[in-house]
């Protein structure tokens, strides 16, 4: 019951809004819209990408609504979400570019299997979207990605318009974006 209204309040604020990407902070916590503020000012932070699996860049494009969802394989969240996303990578919306980034700890003992996993958990998933694997944590904080998920979205200027933590809104969102929105 709570996921409906949740949704119901997103599909309430996304038909408020207009058919362009908007910048109300009608889907963010405040921790969330102080992470989108702090991208806004700055110039973005760079995205070191160690490997890229999947086809593209993940990064986001010029021209295009970008989403860039930054995961780690043990997250259940995070893995609930790869599925959307390889669904809207597939979706044939030419007005959109997705990609993700996930962290691997490379001071971890088993980079090799945890490289492995989450290869595996892209193919189970059908994740079809571009993944920057990345090993420097602070980009995480540099992104505003420390707790995930996390998913920014970008105007196509590639300028920040949305942050979204948590796994429900990150869900929640995802369906809302598959559902066609925004456009233009």
């Amino acid at each position: 019951m709570r996921r409906s209204i949740v949704a119901g309040l997103f599909l309430a604020c996304a038909s408020a809004v207009s058919a362009q990407v908007p910048h109300a902070e009608a889907f963010g916590h405040q921790q969330d819209q102080g992470t989108l503020l702090r991208l806004r000012e700055n110039v973005l932070p760079p995205l070191d990408c160690k490997q890229v699996i999947g086809p593209g860049d993940p990064k986001p494009v010029e021209g295009k609504v970008s989403i860039l969802f930054f995961w780690r394989p043990w997250c259940p969240p995070c893995k609930a979400s790869l599925e959307l996303l390889g669904e809207l990578h597939r979706s044939g919306r030419t007005d959109l570019h997705v990609g993700s980034a996930a962290f691997i700890d490379p001071s971890g003992p088993e980079v090799a299997a945890a490289r492995q996993e989450l290869a595996a958990d892209i193919e189970r998933h059908k994740a079809s979207a571009p993944v920057c694997v990345y090993e420097d944590p602070s980009q995480e904080t540099a992104w505003g990605a420390e707790g995930v998920p996390v998913l920014v979205m970008f105007d196509k200027a590639r300028k920040p318009v949305r942050v979204i933590g948590s796994g429900p809104r990150t869900l929640d969102f995802l369906k809302l974006v598959g559902s066609g929105w925004p456009r233009g």
